[in-house]
């Protein structure tokens, strides 16, 4: 990345004018992306509107176009190739993902969808197309002052407006209507700007859609729905008492009582069940009356159907309820009226639930019920202990060089502090898109590049407000970066943090193992790790949350074997062990997982494994 990239990220306008007045091409296009330094401001959160401006009147290309990165899908397509063709590696994969719980039809949609993108060549998508979805109102007013086009169509049809729409960015969907952008584009999948706006339940924007001469069409509403949408109490009445019929349905399946119920007008809700509207009906994809107040996170509306004993339980066709619905969509305050309405039932707390909340507040939520914090989505679990997720990785090729790999500790513990890894903590970037940035094509299995971006880490909340990481992997077995690290990252929860390191035979690489906080110590119990080193009993460790040392626990008794992905719950001076996987190796000497379906329970007094009934 160039001097001219990273001071347009940064907002360094003296920087720009300099490296400007040395001569820098303004539009150099960055080898990962083709990213030029204006696309990367219009981008970049630290780069103001009028870093823009500078870059547009010194005359960056605003008709700018993303370079999709070669080297990447040279990478996926020998992967891809390699897995199928390889019936070793397929065996492999299969048992890992047996270990991962994937159903068949899920490898197969993956399979299917990776096969797809490697086929269809790459659309470069111009600078107005990007912005649009990430970028802040006034970059994008600069950049259609400057001439970008509104009228760009994808390959497949989609709009900027209906881009934005789908990104649910309402400014940005009224500066494009205020600035002319066309309304009636159908894309090939035939969607529409109404439609997209119709599903999120932005009324107000259809209506200012609607008075720039959107065609109604695509929404399908008869003269009741439009009445519940955009109309008045008096309107609906007027229409049922001339006998409008209230279960005809819009173009997503909407009766108008689910409308009013989206549309959070309870009163228009309480006429029409008075008049007799059907209070089971469902929406697309059997959306319960429950689900719609979630999507616009409208609380009033969800007690109020409380109140008149709607079910808060009641699923869709994916068996999402509304709680996981808020838990995906950021709606916090249904989540906790939810959670309550629950009772803070423990089987809510389930994977599925916790990988997919988003909000800040409803992850505290589940935190103080027990959920595992590790589950979270890892953009998400960044942000909530402080990280944050940035674009760019501010090292030098030098400090890369010195440190590209993992490296075991010397001492109990080692405090790493290196350059390298700690931008990589910082930043989150993979190993690949690392070593890309420094054209460096020396990794194998034997060198892996050093990477934050894992799974199988555990995370753990200490009462002084800090966040422990622990190990994990980075990338499956057949990619040149997998790697099992034996680390330990202590984050402050405001951004900063310590990496310590530990001699393997004081801490073995670990991933997917439970991290329990039993003070001061966090047991750490379970391991899949490398293949080479499993065994038959589990491994138990423990590290002390004052010093930073790490220690392996003898144990007795009979322990759940080789397990891992379990469950860990302290209970009266005993950790319980329950669900997770076991690695057995077989007659044959291979080794194969399977579900475990006891409960083991450790005296973390006397150290010793029972096997509960």
């Amino acid at each position: 990345m160039s001097p001219l990239h990273l001071a347009a990220i940064a907002g360094d306008l003296p920087e720009l004018q300099r490296l400007l007045s040395a001569g820098g091409d303004i539009d150099d296009p960055n080898e990962i992306n083709g990213h030029t330094p204006l696309m990367a401001a219009c981008l970049s959160p630290h780069a103001g509107p009028e870093v823009v401006e500078f870059l547009l009147k010194h005359g960056a290309d605003v008709h700018a176009c993303e370079h999709p990165d070669p080297k990447l899908r040279a990478a996926l397509k020998s992967i891809h190739t390699e897995v199928e063709l390889d019936p070793e590696i397929r065996d492999r994969m299969d048992t890992e993902m047996d270990a991962a719980g994937i159903p068949a039809e899920q490898r197969e949609m993956i399979e299917q969808c990776t096969q797809k993108a490697l086929n269809e060549e790459p659309e470069k998508r111009p600078l107005i197309d990007l912005a649009v979805k990430k970028a802040d109102c006034a970059k994008i007013r600069l950049l259609l002052d400057y001439g970008a086009e509104l009228d760009y169509r994808s390959l497949h049809g989609y709009t900027l407006l209906i881009g934005a729409a789908y990104a649910d960015r309402m400014e940005v969907v009224n500066l494009l209507l205020t600035s002319g952008a066309p309304v009636d584009d159908i894309t090939d999948n035939r969607e529409s700007l109404l439609k997209i706006l119709s599903r999120n339940g932005r009324f107000q924007a259809i209506a200012e859609a609607l008075d720039r001469g959107a065609d109604p069409t695509p929404l399908e509403w008869t003269p009741l729905l439009r009445a519940v949408a955009l109309g008045s109490l008096e309107d609906v009445t007027r229409l049922l008492n001339e006998g409008a019929d209230p279960e005809a349905r819009d173009s997503w399946e909407r009766t108008a009582f689910l409308l009013s119920v989206q549309t959070g007008d309870t009163a228009k809700a309480e006429l029409l069940l008075a008049r007799g509207a059907n209070r089971h009906a469902t929406g697309h994809c059997g959306k319960p009356p429950m689900q719609y107040p979630v999507d616009r996170d409208d609380t009033r509306m969800l007690q109020w159907l409380m109140d008149q004993d709607f079910d808060p339980k009641q699923t869709n066709v994916f068996g999402h309820t509304p709680l996981l619905e808020a838990a995906d969509g950021g709606a916090s305050g249904c989540f906790r009226m939810l959670l309550e309405a629950s009772g803070g039932d423990l089987d809510l707390l389930t994977e599925d639930l916790i990988s997919r909340v988003t909000h800040p507040d409803s992850i505290r939520l589940l935190h103080e019920r027990g959920a595992d914090l590790s589950q979270l989505e890892a953009s998400v679990l960044r942000d909530f202990i402080g990280l944050g997720n940035a674009p760019d990785l501010p090292v030098s090729a030098r400090e890369f060089t010195e440190a590209r790999t993992r490296r075991f500790g010397i001492a109990n513990p080692e405090r790493m502090n290196v350059p390298f890894w700690n931008a990589m903590v910082r930043y989150g970037w993979s190993g690949y898109k690392a070593a890309n940035q420094f054209n460096d094509d020396t990794c194998d299995w034997d060198n892996p590049v050093w990477c934050h971006q894992r799974f199988g880490m555990s995370l753990t909340h200490l009462p002084d407000g800090r966040f422990i990481q622990i190990a994990g992997e980075h990338e499956d077995f057949y990619d040149p970066d997998f790697c099992i690290y034996n680390d330990v990252i202590i984050h402050d929860g405001k951004g900063g943090f310590e990496i310590l390191g530990y001699p393997e035979d004081i801490f073995p690489p670990t991933d997917f193992h439970s991290a329990t906080l039993v003070a001061p110590w966090i047991y750490i119990i379970g391991n899949l790790g490398y293949s080479r080193s499993r065994g038959i009993e589990t491994p138990v460790y423990r590290w002390h949350t004052e010093t930073g040392a790490m220690e392996r626990v003898t144990t007795l008794g009979n322990s759940p074997g080789w397990i891992h992905r379990h469950h860990a719950l302290l209970e009266d001076g005993c950790l319980r062990i329950s669900c997770g996987k076991i690695f057995h190796t077989g007659a044959d000497g291979k080794g194969e997982i399977t579900d475990n379906d006891a409960i083991h329970s450790l005296d973390l007094t006397a150290m010793t494994w029972r096997k509960l009934d």
